[in-house]
């Protein structure tokens, strides 16, 4: 695994670490996000591409990424838009 793909795991699993689900939803609800990941290892325009329907689960998704804090990327890191989705029960 190239050390890019390593950071962007990481980042992925910090944001799922960071994300608190709200109590009381369907297992079945699912968001999928988009989001530029910068040189600095910021992350801008976080923007929901499909939502799951329900406001409160697609709010607890970007208050995750609002608390994510990263180390600097590797160089190599390209900044692009990345997306990833998330699950309200993750597939085991």
């Amino acid at each position: 695994m190239e050390l890019s793909d390593a950071y962007i795991a990481m980042l992925i699993q910090r944001l799922r670490e960071a994300h608190k689900k709200p109590d009381g939803l369907s297992d079945l609800l699912q968001t999928k996000v988009s989001f530029r990941l910068n040189a600095d290892g910021s992350v801008s325009n976080v923007q929901i591409v499909r939502s799951s329907g329900n406001n409160d689960y697609d709010n607890s998704v970007l208050a995750a990424f609002r608390k994510v804090r990263l180390p600097t990327p590797p160089a190599n890191l390209k900044t692009d838009v990345y997306s990833v989705t998330f699950k309200m029960k993750e597939d085991e």
